[in-house]
Formats: C-alpha cells, structure tokens, sequence
C-alpha cells in the first residue's frame, strides 16, 4: 500500500509544472519559438553550473559562510539569508548586513 502510495504522489509532483517550466512556457508564448528555445538552453546551462558547484561542495561553503555567500552575490532577489532561514527581499549584494 505505501509503495502504491509513494508511486501516485511522484507521478503527481513529476507532472506538476514548476517554475522553470512556466518561465519556459510563457517566454515561448510571449516572443516565439526561438526564445523560448533560448530560455530552455539557460535553464540547462544553470542547472549544469549549480550541480557542478554542489560536486565541489560550494553549495555547503555558501550555506554555511556568510562572507562566501555575499562574496557570491546571488542574482535571486527572494533568498533565505544564510544565518536566519527567513526570506529576505534585498540581494546579497545590495545590503552590506545580513537580515
């Protein structure tokens, strides 16, 4: 029964769009083909550099260093701030002190 379980809820959360998968969409809608096939190629290309740097282990430098993470200088403006878990609104790079 909980292996029926685990299956149906896996198969739901492998169809349900996230947000990749909306940006994708509504660049492809919005300007054509061509972009939206751009947009792909970028999400890949982030999805490379962010499991390249969690094989090196820089994942767990920037969620434990404070100055490594500012030094990084996250392009998100919604983050969790590395010492409070909250989220925050300002980029790391456009605050000198951490919420």
């Amino acid at each position: 029964m909980s292996l029926g379980l685990f299956v149906v809820a896996a198969l739901l959360l492998l169809i349900t769009p996230g947000p990749a998968v909306l940006y994708i969409v509504t660049r492809s809608m919005d300007q054509g083909r061509r972009a939206g096939l751009i947009s792909v190629a970028g999400v890949h290309a982030g999805t490379f550099v962010h499991v390249g740097a969690a094989a090196a282990g820089l994942s767990a430098l920037l969620a434990t260093s404070a100055v490594a993470f500012t030094a990084s200088c996250p392009s998100s403006s919604t983050r969790r701030t590395a010492r409070s878990g909250r989220r925050s609104s300002a980029s790391a790079c456009s605050s000198s002190r951490w919420d």
